[in-house]
């Protein structure tokens, strides 16, 4: 009999033990699971950052291009189109961005620290709302699906985020309008819900990407550029008489062909105007000359180009000497 006793105890303790070790495992491997997510929302976070940053220097080079092509019409509707895209895109961004920013603060997170508290979920149904479809995440499901009409205009074959995922035959179809946040966030911890809004701006990413590039290829490369830029001015006469007016154009010379133009022009320190061709009039009044000084006076004046280079105000300078003549030594 107390064997009998002794061998049912110990197979309780050993079930005990069993079930309490499943537990575990099964505890271990949930926040294994959400640490893997946490990670992979940091991963993604960081790719965005690099996409969008690659995607405003695409922009860049298109607008460089259409100025180096000289801006014709056609060019010029590429940019206005590309720069669109970059808005629209950049849109969707900030509405995840602060679906984002509310979810870390209703979870005891904040922005760029370490994720933490993993596995709460009730803060984040309670305001995504993803069953009612409405709310946030039905806001952003009506958003993605404009901006999918938008973009396929310019990226034929992207599929559309918000479209339910077919059924296996014989299953019930879900409500299109509730399907967005059912699938993507209902009861989702905030790991899970914070890796899945990554996850959706990398595709909203790559729509852009793949938009912008043929973009890019309709303004080419096709264009000499300029290697080296000086500046150079352009005297009516190399002299003048005394009182009258010296005068001459200042403008900017390159190897080539440039884009660049000068966004300020100066002589001796002061704003010339710019003539359509941005050649800079320089006008410099010739001051009258005293009794006794000799019938031809050396002078210079000092010209100033400002241009932007690399994205940095550069200085072109140069010094112009000219001669004050007596209309007498003439």
């Amino acid at each position: 009999m107390i064997k009998r006793s002794s061998l049912f105890l110990l197979v309780l303790v050993l079930g005990a033990l069993a079930a309490g070790y499943a537990y575990y495992r099964q505890h271990a491997t949930r926040a294994e699971t959400l640490t893997s997510f946490a990670e992979l929302d940091a991963r993604l976070s960081h790719l965005n950052q690099r996409t969008a940053a690659e995607a405003s220097a695409t922009v860049g080079r298109i607008r460089t291009n259409v100025c180096y092509n000289m801006n014709q019409a056609r060019d010029v509707a590429v940019l206005a189109t590309s720069e669109q895209i970059q808005a629209r895109t950049q849109a969707v961004r900030d509405t995840i961005g602060s679906i984002r920013k509310r979810l870390l603060a209703s979870t005891d997170n904040q922005a760029g620290a370490p994720l933490r508290h993993l596995d709460k979920s009730g803060a984040v149904t309670e305001y995504l709302q993803p069953e009612a479809g409405t709310g946030p995440v039905g806001r952003l499901s009506q958003q993605l699906t404009d901006y999918w009409k938008f973009i396929k205009k310019f990226a034929p074959g992207i599929p559309n985020l918000t479209a339910p995922i077919p059924e296996t035959p014989g299953s019930r179809n879900p409500d299109p309008d509730k399907w967005f946040g059912q699938y993507y966030f209902n009861d989702a911890p905030v790991a899970v819900a914070l890796a899945n809004l990554s996850h959706l701006e990398a595709q909203v990413s790559r729509f852009e990407r793949d938009a912008l590039a043929h973009q890019a290829e309709k303004v080419g490369f096709s264009v000499i550029r300029f290697t080296k830029i000086g500046a150079m001015a352009m005297p009516e006469s190399n002299t003048v008489p005394p009182g009258a007016v010296y005068r001459a154009k200042l403008f900017m010379t390159t190897s080539a062909s440039t884009c660049e133009l000068p966004r300020l022009i100066s002589a001796n320190g002061k704003a010339v105007p710019v003539d359509p061709f941005r050649f800079g009039l320089v006008e410099l009044p010739v001051s009258t000359q005293r009794p006794g000084d000799p019938d031809t006076l050396r002078a210079r004046w000092q010209g100033a180009l400002v241009i932007e280079n690399n994205g940095r105000d550069t200085t072109l300078r140069l010094t112009v000497p000219y001669l004050i003549v007596k209309k007498s030594a003439l």
